[in-house]
Parts: structure tokens; sequence; C-alpha cells
């Protein structure tokens, strides 16, 4: 424990076992995810499993957890080299695939604790259902402008469907932007409440923070004895009723499912991730990935996209 030895003398060494031992799972590894990945690898916790669908471009090194040398790769392998740059010790297994109902199980089964640091909300509500479903502790946490939020949601309380309505218009931060002060904020917040969970069964509240303004409210989220999820248990998520296709990740990019596993030898392409192969075609930048995901960035909308993304895998 000499590495952790300023930690330890606060907290103890029986403390700092438990916090070693706890199985981590980190949804989404962006502004948030990529920060907090590391506040806790640096807090003593080497048993971290990370899954992102997404991969390093030049607009997130201002405000996402990543270097220059990162553009390119898959998001899990560039938080892995630097998560293993701070703890070569430091037990990690990734994913770079996008998670949904069925692959969630055989990913998330294992883990002690989850952590949604997703901008998408089909995601959040699969993450709540899987959650509640199989009585696992996970915590929330999001920012958008000056503002974030981190919540935890602990099995027998409320979730995140008792107070949470599905919005239809979800803000995000490339429409909005982000001050970026906040996702360092938040992901400390939210990392100290995952702590405290771990080793004093401690409920976080409600938290919801205004750092430009120094605003910062706690409440807590009392449990909705009518929520269709943690009291009826209807998982319209977890069993795919609300599963799609096609995801419109920004204005004019789109994830396509193709569920059919993509052969890289067949591209003359080189890459330096094992996950993706990044392909330029006029103004259209397309990124292929193993899983049979196809990223479309510069289609015209939703059957444009899909259209492009079947002529590369066939």
């Amino acid at each position: 424990m000499k590495r952790f030895q300023r930690q330890t003398k606060l907290l103890g060494i029986k403390s700092m076992k438990k916090l070693s031992k706890t199985k981590l799972a980190i949804v989404g590894v962006g502004s948030i995810g990529s920060i907090l990945a590391e506040i806790l690898a640096r807090s003593g916790f080497t048993k971290i499993k990370i899954i992102d669908r997404d991969f390093v471009e030049e607009n997130n090194i201002d405000n996402q957890n990543f270097r220059q040398s990162d553009i390119g790769l898959a998001k899990v392998e560039a938080v892995e080299s630097r998560l293993k740059e701070i703890n070569s010790k430091i037990e990690i297994s990734k994913f770079a695939t996008d998670l949904n109902y069925i692959n969630i199980d055989k990913i998330l089964s294992d883990s002690d604790i989850i952590i949604d640091a997703t901008d998408n909300i089909e995601t959040r509500m699969l993450l709540n259902e899987f959650c509640v479903k199989n009585r696992k502790p996970w915590f929330y946490t999001a920012v958008i402008k000056s503002n974030g939020f981190a919540f935890g949601i602990i099995p027998d309380h409320a979730c995140l469907k008792c107070f949470m309505k599905i919005p239809e218009n979800l803000e995000t931060c490339e429409l909005h932007g982000l001050l970026m002060p906040i996702a360092y904020f938040l992901s400390s917040k939210q990392a100290t409440n995952i702590i405290n969970y771990v080793l004093y069964g401690k409920r976080p509240g409600f938290f919801i923070a205004d750092i430009s303004k120094s605003k910062f409210f706690e409440y807590i989220v009392k449990k909705n004895r009518k929520c269709e999820c943690c009291v009826k248990k209807r998982f319209e998520y977890l069993t795919g009723k609300k599963n799609s296709q096609i995801t419109r990740i920004c204005s004019n990019t789109f994830q396509i499912n193709t569920n059919r596993k993509i052969n890289f030898s067949k591209f003359k392409f080189k890459t330096k991730s094992k996950f993706l192969i990044h392909i330029n075609k006029g103004k259209l930048n397309i990124t292929l990935f193993k899983d049979g995901r196809v990223i479309v960035n510069g289609a015209k909308n939703e059957k444009d996209a899909l259209k492009i993304a079947l002529n590369f895998v066939g």
C-alpha cells in the first residue's frame, strides 16, 4: 500500500484493501468517465472494467481526459493506457462496444458497482433496469454547460425512473457546450460518493451543481410507489422493446448496428487500433468497428447513413 500511503493514513489499511477488491464497471469514458476512471484508479481501486462505443477525436482533447497521441484510438484503449501508466498492476478489462440488451448481462454481471458516465438516455435507462433487476448499486453522473448531476441508485431505494422522465429533446454538449471544470468537479464528487458507499454503505442524495454560480444542492429522492421499473418490474429496455438499430450521435453523425462481425483483413487501411478502422471518402468520415457497428459522419439522414454503412459491411 506504499503507493497509496497518504490515503491509507486517512482511511486505514483494511479500507484500502476493500477498495482494491471492489470490481467497478464504468460505462462511457468521455468527459466524465475518462476523468472518473483516473480518480478512482488513483484512489486505490484496482479492478476496473471500461465500456465505450466511441473513439478519440481531436475535439475531445480539450474536454476529455485524452492526449494528442490518443486521436484515432478507441476510447477504451486510450483510458487503459493512461491507467496503466498510473498503476501498472491495475486490472483492466475493456469493451469497445455499444452496451445493449443482448450483451449487458455478459459484460456487467460480475461487477460490484456500475458507474454510468454516458450521454445516451437509452443506455442510461437500460442500466437502471439491469441494476434494479440484479440488485446492483449504480452511480449516475452527467454534465452539460456549467451544470452537473450526481446520484447513487442503491437497491430497495429510489431508481432513476422514479423521478426522471425521458426528455423529447435531450441537451447535448455538442449543441450547448461544456465548461470543463464541471466535469472534474462532478467526477471528484461522484468518486467520493462511491468510496463512501463501498466503505460505509452511505447512500448519496441527488446532487446538483452550477459551478459558474457556485450553487450546490443535494436532496434525498423518495421511492415512487408507482414506478414502472423498481416497483412494477417492467423492463422495456432490458427486453429490447426500446432498442434501435440506428442512433443519432450528433447532428450529422449516426451509429448503425449491422449485427455482423466485420473482418478487417479485407480492408487495405492502416489503423493503430485493434478495434476499429477509419475511412475517409469525400465529405464522409466512416468508422468500422469489429463488433459490427459503423459510425457515419456526414450523412444526410438515418436512411442515408444506413445505406452507406451497408455498402461497406455488405
